[in-house]
Protein backbone atom coordinates (compact mmCIF):
# COMPACT_ATOMS: atom_id res chain seq x y z
CA UNK A 1 0.00 0.00 0.00
CA UNK A 2 1.44 3.33 -1.10
CA UNK A 3 1.82 5.92 1.63
CA UNK A 4 2.53 9.52 0.72
CA UNK A 5 5.14 11.65 2.43
CA UNK A 6 2.34 14.02 3.44
CA UNK A 7 0.66 11.27 5.46
CA UNK A 8 3.95 10.15 6.96
CA UNK A 9 4.84 13.72 7.98
CA UNK A 10 1.39 14.24 9.49
CA UNK A 11 1.65 10.96 11.39
CA UNK A 12 5.13 11.90 12.63
CA UNK A 13 4.02 15.31 13.93
CA UNK A 14 0.95 13.79 15.60
CA UNK A 15 3.11 11.06 17.16
CA UNK A 16 5.54 13.64 18.57
CA UNK A 17 2.65 15.79 19.83
CA UNK A 18 0.86 12.86 21.47
CA UNK A 19 4.13 11.67 23.02
CA UNK A 20 4.65 15.08 24.63
CA UNK A 21 1.05 15.11 25.88
CA UNK A 22 1.46 11.59 27.26
CA UNK A 23 4.62 12.65 29.10
CA UNK A 24 2.74 15.63 30.56
CA UNK A 25 -0.14 13.36 31.61
CA UNK A 26 2.19 10.87 33.29
CA UNK A 27 4.18 13.64 34.95
CA UNK A 28 1.01 15.22 36.28
CA UNK A 29 -0.47 11.94 37.46
CA UNK A 30 2.73 10.57 39.02
CA UNK A 31 4.55 13.65 40.29
CA UNK A 32 2.18 16.63 40.48
CA UNK A 33 -0.10 15.16 43.15
CA UNK A 34 2.78 14.08 45.51
CA UNK A 35 4.55 17.36 44.86
CA UNK A 36 1.44 19.36 45.74
CA UNK A 37 0.90 17.28 48.88
CA UNK A 38 4.51 17.99 49.86
CA UNK A 39 3.92 21.72 49.32
CA UNK A 40 0.82 21.50 51.53
CA UNK A 41 2.84 19.78 54.26
CA UNK A 42 5.49 22.48 54.06
CA UNK A 43 2.77 25.12 54.27
CA UNK A 44 1.35 23.55 57.44
CA UNK A 45 4.85 23.22 58.90
CA UNK A 46 5.44 26.92 58.28
CA UNK A 47 2.18 27.92 59.99
CA UNK A 48 2.97 25.62 62.92
CA UNK A 49 6.50 27.00 63.31
CA UNK A 50 5.35 30.63 63.24
CA UNK A 51 2.56 29.89 65.72
CA UNK A 52 5.01 28.24 68.14
CA UNK A 53 7.42 31.17 67.77
CA UNK A 54 4.65 33.67 68.52
CA UNK A 55 3.66 31.77 71.68
CA UNK A 56 7.30 31.45 72.70
CA UNK A 57 7.92 35.18 72.23
CA UNK A 58 4.97 35.92 74.55
CA UNK A 59 6.41 33.57 77.20
CA UNK A 60 3.44 31.26 76.76
CA UNK A 61 0.80 33.86 77.62
CA UNK A 62 -2.11 33.62 75.18
CA UNK A 63 -3.12 37.27 75.04
CA UNK A 64 -5.53 38.62 72.44
CA UNK A 65 -2.61 40.06 70.50
CA UNK A 66 -0.99 36.63 70.36
CA UNK A 67 -4.23 35.04 69.19
CA UNK A 68 -4.70 37.72 66.53
CA UNK A 69 -1.16 37.22 65.26
CA UNK A 70 -1.60 33.45 65.05
CA UNK A 71 -4.90 33.95 63.27
CA UNK A 72 -3.12 36.08 60.69
CA UNK A 73 -1.09 32.99 59.73
CA UNK A 74 -4.24 31.03 58.97
CA UNK A 75 -5.20 30.61 55.33
CA UNK A 76 -8.39 29.42 53.70
CA UNK A 77 -8.87 25.71 54.27
CA UNK A 78 -6.58 25.59 57.34
CA UNK A 79 -7.60 24.85 60.93
CA UNK A 80 -5.49 25.90 63.97
CA UNK A 81 -6.24 24.77 67.49
CA UNK A 82 -4.38 25.21 70.79
CA UNK A 83 -4.95 23.01 73.85
CA UNK A 84 -3.33 22.85 77.27
CA UNK A 85 -1.16 20.14 78.77
CA UNK A 86 -4.25 18.23 79.89
CA UNK A 87 -5.72 18.05 76.39
CA UNK A 88 -8.42 20.65 76.99
CA UNK A 89 -9.09 22.82 73.96
CA UNK A 90 -8.42 26.50 74.51
CA UNK A 91 -8.54 28.20 71.11
CA UNK A 92 -10.03 27.10 67.77
CA UNK A 93 -9.42 28.98 64.54
CA UNK A 94 -11.50 27.11 62.02
CA UNK A 95 -10.83 27.68 58.32
CA UNK A 96 -11.95 24.31 56.98
CA UNK A 97 -15.60 24.70 57.93
CA UNK A 98 -18.08 21.88 58.32
CA UNK A 99 -15.71 19.44 56.59
CA UNK A 100 -13.23 19.52 59.48
CA UNK A 101 -12.80 15.96 60.75
CA UNK A 102 -11.36 17.12 64.09
CA UNK A 103 -14.19 19.41 65.15
CA UNK A 104 -17.14 18.54 62.93
CA UNK A 105 -19.80 20.86 61.57
CA UNK A 106 -20.62 24.10 63.31
CA UNK A 107 -24.05 24.19 64.95
CA UNK A 108 -26.33 26.99 63.76
CA UNK A 109 -27.60 27.48 67.35
CA UNK A 110 -24.31 28.71 68.71
CA UNK A 111 -23.71 28.45 72.44
CA UNK A 112 -20.74 28.21 74.74
CA UNK A 113 -21.56 24.57 75.48
CA UNK A 114 -21.80 23.63 71.79
CA UNK A 115 -18.61 25.50 70.96
CA UNK A 116 -16.78 23.73 73.77
CA UNK A 117 -18.20 20.44 72.61
CA UNK A 118 -17.01 21.13 69.07
CA UNK A 119 -13.60 22.17 70.39
CA UNK A 120 -13.21 19.02 72.46
CA UNK A 121 -14.50 16.26 70.21
CA UNK A 122 -13.24 12.72 70.84
CA UNK A 123 -11.22 12.89 67.63
CA UNK A 124 -9.51 16.10 68.72
CA UNK A 125 -8.79 14.80 72.23
CA UNK A 126 -7.31 11.55 70.89
CA UNK A 127 -5.08 13.47 68.53
CA UNK A 128 -3.94 15.83 71.31
CA UNK A 129 -3.07 12.85 73.45
CA UNK A 130 -0.96 11.42 70.64
CA UNK A 131 0.74 14.78 70.06
CA UNK A 132 1.62 15.07 73.75
CA UNK A 133 3.08 11.55 73.75
CA UNK A 134 5.10 11.95 70.55
CA UNK A 135 6.03 15.63 70.73
CA UNK A 136 5.90 16.25 66.99
CA UNK A 137 3.19 14.64 64.93
CA UNK A 138 2.52 14.31 61.19
CA UNK A 139 -0.31 12.22 59.86
CA UNK A 140 -3.60 11.92 57.99
CA UNK A 141 -7.18 11.49 59.05
CA UNK A 142 -9.73 9.75 56.81
CA UNK A 143 -13.50 9.72 57.22
CA UNK A 144 -16.10 7.25 55.95
CA UNK A 145 -16.23 9.06 52.61
CA UNK A 146 -12.49 8.69 52.08
CA UNK A 147 -11.90 12.40 52.64
CA UNK A 148 -8.45 13.00 54.03
CA UNK A 149 -7.22 15.70 56.36
CA UNK A 150 -3.50 16.37 56.74
CA UNK A 151 -2.43 17.10 60.33
CA UNK A 152 0.76 18.60 61.80
CA UNK A 153 1.10 18.99 65.57
CA UNK A 154 3.65 19.88 68.23
CA UNK A 155 3.69 19.85 72.04
CA UNK A 156 5.48 23.04 73.09
CA UNK A 157 7.30 23.32 76.38
CA UNK A 158 5.01 20.71 77.97
CA UNK A 159 2.29 23.39 78.13
CA UNK A 160 0.47 23.71 74.80
CA UNK A 161 -0.43 21.38 71.98
CA UNK A 162 -0.61 23.32 68.72
CA UNK A 163 -2.29 21.41 65.89
CA UNK A 164 -2.53 22.69 62.32
CA UNK A 165 -4.57 20.77 59.77
CA UNK A 166 -6.09 21.14 56.31
CA UNK A 167 -8.59 19.18 54.28
CA UNK A 168 -6.88 17.50 51.33
CA UNK A 169 -10.10 17.78 49.33
CA UNK A 170 -8.85 21.24 48.41
CA UNK A 171 -5.61 19.76 47.10
CA UNK A 172 -7.46 16.96 45.31
CA UNK A 173 -9.78 19.47 43.66
CA UNK A 174 -6.82 21.48 42.39
CA UNK A 175 -5.24 18.34 40.96
CA UNK A 176 -8.52 17.38 39.31
CA UNK A 177 -8.82 20.86 37.80
CA UNK A 178 -5.33 20.57 36.35
CA UNK A 179 -6.11 17.12 34.94
CA UNK A 180 -9.39 18.30 33.46
CA UNK A 181 -7.60 21.19 31.77
CA UNK A 182 -5.32 18.66 30.12
CA UNK A 183 -8.30 17.34 28.12
CA UNK A 184 -8.78 20.76 26.56
CA UNK A 185 -5.04 21.15 26.10
CA UNK A 186 -4.89 17.77 24.35
CA UNK A 187 -7.66 18.73 21.92
CA UNK A 188 -6.04 22.09 21.17
CA UNK A 189 -2.64 20.44 20.70
CA UNK A 190 -4.06 17.90 18.22
CA UNK A 191 -5.76 20.67 16.20
CA UNK A 192 -2.55 22.72 16.17
CA UNK A 193 -0.53 19.63 15.18
CA UNK A 194 -2.87 18.95 12.24
CA UNK A 195 -2.66 22.57 11.08
CA UNK A 196 1.12 22.65 11.41
CA UNK A 197 1.47 19.31 9.61
CA UNK A 198 -0.69 20.58 6.73
CA UNK A 199 1.45 23.70 6.35
CA UNK A 200 4.74 21.83 6.70
CA UNK A 201 3.70 19.04 4.35
CA UNK A 202 2.71 21.54 1.63
CA UNK A 203 5.96 23.41 2.14
CA UNK A 204 7.98 20.19 2.05
CA UNK A 205 6.12 18.33 -0.73
CA UNK A 206 5.74 21.19 -3.22
CA UNK A 207 9.40 21.13 -4.37
CA UNK A 208 9.29 17.33 -4.53
CA UNK A 209 6.18 17.51 -6.73
CA UNK A 210 7.96 20.01 -8.98
CA UNK A 211 10.96 17.70 -9.16
CA UNK A 212 8.72 14.75 -10.05
CA UNK A 213 7.11 16.67 -12.94
CA UNK A 214 10.52 17.77 -14.21
CA UNK A 215 11.78 14.18 -14.06
CA UNK A 216 8.85 13.04 -16.21
CA UNK A 217 9.70 15.74 -18.75
CA UNK A 218 13.30 14.52 -18.86
CA UNK A 219 12.09 10.95 -19.41
CA UNK A 220 10.21 12.24 -22.49
CA UNK A 221 13.43 13.70 -23.90
CA UNK A 222 12.92 17.31 -22.81
CA UNK A 223 16.30 18.12 -21.37
CA UNK A 224 15.70 21.87 -21.36
CA UNK A 225 13.45 21.67 -18.30
CA UNK A 226 14.77 23.56 -15.28
CA UNK A 227 13.67 23.79 -11.66
CA UNK A 228 13.40 27.26 -10.21
CA UNK A 229 15.37 27.53 -6.98
CA UNK A 230 14.04 30.13 -4.49
CA UNK A 231 16.53 32.79 -3.50
CA UNK A 232 18.54 31.74 -0.51
CA UNK A 233 17.38 28.12 -0.62
CA UNK A 234 20.52 26.40 0.68
CA UNK A 235 18.88 23.43 2.33
CA UNK A 236 18.89 19.82 1.11
CA UNK A 237 15.92 20.35 -1.20
CA UNK A 238 17.53 23.42 -2.75
CA UNK A 239 20.73 21.44 -3.26
CA UNK A 240 18.73 18.60 -4.85
CA UNK A 241 17.07 21.04 -7.27
CA UNK A 242 20.45 22.53 -8.16
CA UNK A 243 21.92 19.06 -8.76
CA UNK A 244 18.94 18.20 -10.96
CA UNK A 245 19.52 21.29 -13.10
CA UNK A 246 23.20 20.39 -13.42
CA UNK A 247 22.24 16.84 -14.45
CA UNK A 248 19.83 18.02 -17.16
CA UNK A 249 22.48 20.39 -18.55
CA UNK A 250 25.00 17.56 -18.66
CA UNK A 251 22.54 15.18 -20.32
CA UNK A 252 21.52 17.82 -22.85
CA UNK A 253 25.16 18.55 -23.66
CA UNK A 254 25.92 14.84 -23.94
CA UNK A 255 22.95 14.29 -26.25
CA UNK A 256 24.00 17.14 -28.46
CA UNK A 257 27.53 15.77 -28.69
CA UNK A 258 26.17 12.31 -29.46
CA UNK A 259 23.94 13.66 -32.24
CA UNK A 260 26.80 15.63 -33.73
CA UNK A 261 29.09 12.60 -33.52
CA UNK A 262 26.58 10.29 -35.20
CA UNK A 263 25.82 12.85 -37.89
CA UNK A 264 29.53 13.40 -38.55
CA UNK A 265 30.27 9.68 -38.66
CA UNK A 266 27.31 9.06 -40.95
CA UNK A 267 28.42 11.83 -43.30
CA UNK A 268 32.12 10.98 -43.23
CA UNK A 269 31.45 7.30 -43.92
CA UNK A 270 28.73 7.73 -46.53
CA UNK A 271 30.82 9.94 -48.85
CA UNK A 272 33.82 7.61 -49.38
CA UNK A 273 31.58 4.56 -49.22
CA UNK A 274 29.47 5.88 -52.09
CA UNK A 275 32.64 6.36 -54.14
CA UNK A 276 33.80 2.81 -53.35
CA UNK A 277 30.45 1.34 -54.37
CA UNK A 278 30.58 3.37 -57.60
CA UNK A 279 34.05 2.13 -58.48
CA UNK A 280 33.08 -1.47 -57.70
CA UNK A 281 30.10 -1.10 -60.01
CA UNK A 282 32.42 0.03 -62.79
CA UNK A 283 34.80 -2.85 -62.12
CA UNK A 284 31.98 -5.36 -62.29
CA UNK A 285 31.27 -4.22 -65.88
CA UNK A 286 34.83 -4.82 -67.06
CA UNK A 287 36.28 -8.01 -68.49
CA UNK A 288 38.09 -9.47 -65.52
CA UNK A 289 39.48 -12.81 -64.62
CA UNK A 290 37.24 -15.13 -62.60
CA UNK A 291 39.31 -14.53 -59.50
CA UNK A 292 39.03 -10.74 -59.87
CA UNK A 293 35.27 -10.95 -60.48
CA UNK A 294 34.89 -12.97 -57.24
CA UNK A 295 36.82 -10.31 -55.36
CA UNK A 296 34.63 -7.56 -56.82
CA UNK A 297 31.47 -9.44 -55.83
CA UNK A 298 32.73 -9.89 -52.25
CA UNK A 299 33.74 -6.21 -51.99
CA UNK A 300 30.39 -5.12 -53.40
CA UNK A 301 28.51 -7.27 -50.89
CA UNK A 302 30.52 -5.94 -47.96
CA UNK A 303 30.21 -2.36 -49.18
CA UNK A 304 26.44 -2.64 -49.48
CA UNK A 305 26.28 -4.10 -46.00
CA UNK A 306 28.40 -1.26 -44.66
CA UNK A 307 26.23 1.24 -46.55
CA UNK A 308 23.12 -0.23 -44.90
CA UNK A 309 24.78 0.06 -41.51
CA UNK A 310 25.58 3.73 -42.15
CA UNK A 311 21.97 4.32 -43.23
CA UNK A 312 20.75 2.74 -40.00
CA UNK A 313 23.06 4.93 -37.95
CA UNK A 314 21.84 7.99 -39.85
CA UNK A 315 18.22 6.98 -39.24
CA UNK A 316 18.98 6.48 -35.55
CA UNK A 317 20.50 9.96 -35.44
CA UNK A 318 17.34 11.48 -36.93
CA UNK A 319 15.12 9.46 -34.59
CA UNK A 320 17.00 10.50 -31.45
CA UNK A 321 16.95 14.13 -32.55
CA UNK A 322 13.20 13.98 -33.05
CA UNK A 323 13.43 14.82 -36.75
CA UNK A 324 11.85 11.51 -37.69
CA UNK A 325 9.45 9.23 -35.83
CA UNK A 326 10.27 5.58 -35.39
CA UNK A 327 7.63 3.25 -36.92
CA UNK A 328 6.22 0.67 -34.56
CA UNK A 329 5.55 -2.84 -35.88
CA UNK A 330 4.19 -5.99 -34.27
CA UNK A 331 6.45 -9.02 -34.57
CA UNK A 332 5.41 -12.63 -34.20
CA UNK A 333 8.13 -14.29 -32.13
CA UNK A 334 6.60 -17.77 -32.33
Amino acid sequence: MKTSIRNKLTALILAVCMSIILIIWLTTALFFRPMYYAMTQNELSGILSKSIKTIKDSDGVLTQDVIDEIQSYMKSGVCIEISDEFGTGLILMEGIGDACQLHGAKDNHASIYLEQRRLNTPQAQNLRHEVRNIGNYTGNMTDDYNNRQLVRGSFWNNRYSIIVSTNLARTDSIVQIVLSQLHTATFIAVVIALAVSAVLSNWFIQPLTTLSKATKEVSKGNYKVKIQIPNGAKDEIGQLANDFNIMTREIESSQEMQKELIASISHDLRTPLTSIIGYLDLLSKLELSPEAQDCVRVLTKKSNRLNQLVSDVFALSKATSGAESVPVENLDLF
